[in-house]
């Protein structure tokens, strides 16, 4: 902590003043890129100052950073005389004052990573527009997929008949599949929409057939004189037998596993949110 010092050059000639001035010194500071910033020298009191000591004048920068003040000076054998400086808190505009630190520390030596970081934890630095607004989007998201949830556990049917058609095609015949029993959904989707009753018996209710499904005998040996006689076959007893499985073994287990894949998915939902919701107020807040 303290004032650093960082030298530019020395002009031993105090004819040379102005000359060391123009050609190096002022270039060097410009270069900084402090808007606004464009010190001057009285080159004649410098140089009288240099006749009167016989001593040589050093160019320098210096930081202070306990009061954040940076300057350009010119030291004559002790003795400084400030051309120009800059007060950055001075600057309420806590982009610029960002900026100007940015700058001094990106141009000069005076100014050091640690000097950086530690001003950014006494004034933190706006968040990025950019990345506030993506964070603002993934709290409204996390919000809406919690309600969503919420929402699927309140309305998840406990009978096939309430169940919509796009569940019974999309989460319900996907989960059965690996279990091999999406053969009970499709049955009783066909009859319900209508398909050829014959293909449907001959699939799942005729004795041996390749995808068969346990109903009463009484209903299959039915269906089985019918598809002899070579009748289309009454398949709404098999349908609603089918149905009472569906109800009574199938549906509960699929209740119980979507039930607890969206508990575990609402843990981490609202984990991530508070999570996004303390980070975006640190953000905002500052």
């Amino acid at each position: 902590m303290g004032v650093k010092i960082a030298s530019l050059g020395k002009t031993t000639d105090p004819t040379r003043v102005e000359f060391a001035w123009n050609t190096a010194i002022s270039r060097a500071v410009k270069n900084i890129g402090l808007p606004g910033f464009t010190p001057k020298p009285d080159i004649a009191k410098l140089g009288a100052a240099m006749t009167k000591s016989k001593k040589p004048l050093e160019w320098r920068l210096s930081f202070d950073n306990v009061k954040c003040i940076f300057a350009v000076e010119a030291d004559i054998g002790g003795t400084v005389t400030t051309i120009g400086r800059v007060d950055v808190l001075a600057e309420k505009d806590p982009v610029k004052r960002r900026e100007t630190m940015q700058k001094l520390r990106d141009s000069t030596e005076v100014v050091t990573t640690k000097d950086l970081a530690e001003f950014d934890a006494k004034y933190p630095p706006p968040p990025d527009p950019k990345k506030l607004d993506a964070l603002k989007k993934d709290v409204e998201r996390l919000k809406f997929e919690i309600e969503r949830d919420e929402g699927f556990k309140k309305t998840l049917p406990t009978n096939f008949k309430s169940m919509d058609n796009g569940l019974r095609e999309v989460g319900f015949t996907h989960w059965a599949e690996p279990l091999r029993l999406d053969r009970f959904i499709e049955f009783a989707d066909g009859v319900e929409n209508g398909m050829d009753a014959k293909k449907l018996a001959a699939e799942f209710i005729v004795n041996k057939a390749p995808r068969f499904l346990q109903v009463a005998p009484a209903i299959r040996d039915a269906v089985d004189a019918a598809m002899v006689a070579g009748k289309v076959p009454d398949l709404k007893a098999a349908h609603d037998d089918v149905v009472r499985i569906i109800d009574a073994t199938i549906l509960p287990r699929f209740r119980k596993d979507t039930l607890a894949g969206i508990d575990k998915r609402l843990v981490e939902s609202r984990k991530d949110l508070a999570q996004k919701q303390a980070e975006l107020k640190a953000k905002a807040g500052r």
